[in-house]
């Protein structure tokens, strides 16, 4: 296991270490489409209020190769770790990173004469993501083994998620590697260390919005756990709650800071406060989405010249949809249940999902359940041989696994909002914290030259698009 584990962080580290080479040729080939970048290493606002000097203006001219490679969202993450949340626009950018880009940075202090602040923030930002990239690949291959049972569809798995269509934002000052390496650790610990699971969750919550959505395991659990028991445990009831509220308070901590900042006593009495603070639920978040990214429910799709870009998600899109409809077609009550209730199969399974090769799902039990989702012991990977043996058979997921079914859902949520409530280019980078997607493309992998081909091409072309085309700062996913 040892041995596994060496060579799974080696993989991760290396994958993410050949992207950022790239990602460093690439931005010495050729020139940035957009400029914005050099604006980094202008003092903070604050250091300027009252000089009469202008901020924009007092730059500094000292640049390195680590503010070259600071693109797009890298800008602001640096900008918060530098001056902190200076105006309401960059409070779409969650604190976690920009709070380990300036730890990390005090590790660097031999360097701190040689180059600017920004570009050991951007420095620090990349070496803690190569780390995180790696304990999120090990996340994933222990989750993988532990829901499907089978060491192989876990490797192909892992495989896939170090060469992922997103690769690029995951060797980037990005908060895509400790979002994944936090959530994969909270979705493998919440059965067997609840606890631990809801402070891995919770770090996820602070690099990202989305990363409230880890409730829905802990909630998922109780669930599992009446269902089973049939009667209701109040003090799983009160741990769950606690644990939700507790994911939970990064968000809400931040709107509360946003409202007190900009409608409350910390307000600059001279401005009008801003109009969504007359709102009945206050949300700077919410605001700043609409008014600066025209993110809301169906936006995306008012404005015509938007949709050519829906073209770079119909990948991730259609892999995600087909691999949940077939996971409900494979057994409706399951599905529809959420994962609770099971039919006996139509038909029965091949002789080589019979046999099994992995010992099934393995989990301790859990102080917020007493057990975890119901499943069969073994068969639930060796059924994966089944899944997607062709286009004639599309529903092909084992409906012996329900263990899957709080997995399969928080996809199935995520590509819906990916497709209706934001921008739908950024649905490859957005899908790819879920643990299914690399699941069901490995299942594909593994079932002959032609689908592999399929995916691998697909990565692999996206992965040489972000090197090309992020780091210059062309639009990117």
């Amino acid at each position: 296991m040892a041995s596994k584990t060496t060579k799974l962080l080696g993989l991760a580290a290396l994958s993410r270490a050949l992207v950022l080479v790239g990602i460093v040729l690439s931005d010495a080939a050729f020139n940035d489409l957009d400029t914005s970048a050099s604006q980094q290493n202008r003092p903070c606002d604050r250091q300027c209020s009252g000089t009469g000097t202008s901020c924009l203006a007092s730059g500094s001219a000292h640049t390195t190769i680590f503010d070259d490679v600071s693109a797009w969202d890298s800008v602001f993450f640096v900008r918060v770790a530098k001056c902190g949340y200076e105006t309401d626009m960059i409070n779409a950018f969650f604190p976690l990173l920009p709070l380990v880009m300036r730890l990390g940075s005090a590790f660097l202090l031999p360097l701190h004469g040689l180059m600017p602040l920004e570009s050991l923030l951007t420095l620090a930002g990349l070496l803690v993501n190569i780390a995180a990239f790696s304990a999120a690949a090990l996340a994933l291959w222990r989750l993988s083994v532990q829901v499907l049972g089978d060491e192989r569809w876990a490797d192909a798995a892992v495989l896939f998620f170090c060469i992922n269509p997103a690769s690029v934002f995951y060797s980037a000052a990005y908060t895509e590697s400790l979002f994944a390496a936090f959530t994969f650790w909270g979705m493998l610990l919440v059965y067997t260390n609840p606890w631990t699971a809801v402070a891995a969750f919770t770090l996820a919550a602070m690099a990202r919005s989305n990363g409230i959505l880890g409730c829905w395991f802990l909630m998922h659990a109780l669930l599992s756990s009446t269902f089973r028991t049939g009667r209701v445990s109040w003090t799983g009831v009160l741990r769950c709650w606690i644990g939700c509220l507790t994911i939970c308070a990064p968000y809400a901590l931040m709107q509360v800071r946003g409202y007190l900042t900009y409608c409350g006593v910390g307000r600059d009495a001279a401005l009008q406060p801003p109009p969504w603070c007359q709102s009945t639920l206050p949300s700077l978040y919410g605001y700043v989405q609409r008014q600066y990214w025209d993110v809301g429910f169906l936006r995306f799709y008012s404005k015509l010249d938007r949709w050519p870009k829906v073209l770079q998600s119909i990948p991730v899109a259609a892999l995600s949809f087909v691999g949940c409809w077939t996971w409900a077609c494979a057994d409706w009550a399951c599905a529809l249940s959420l994962g609770m209730a099971r039919r006996a199969p139509a038909r029965p399974l091949s002789p080589l999902a019979r046999t099994g090769s992995g010992p099934g799902p393995l989990r301790r039990p859990s102080r917020w359940a007493p057990g975890p989702p119901p499943s069969r012991r073994g068969g639930v990977g060796a059924a994966f041989h089944t899944l997607g043996a062709g286009v004639a058979q599309p529903c092909a997921w084992p409906p012996e696994a329900p263990a899957l079914a709080p997995y399969i859902y928080h996809w199935a949520l995520m590509t819906a909002v990916a497709a209706t409530a934001m921008h739908v280019n950024v649905a490859t980078r957005f899908l790819s914290s879920c643990p299914p997607l690399y699941w069901y493309a490995a299942a594909w992998i593994k079932q002959g030259r032609r689908p592999a081909l399929v995916l691998w091409g697909w990565a692999l072309a996206f992965t040489v698009l972000g090197t090309l085309l992020l780091p210059n700062f062309y639009p990117w996913t």
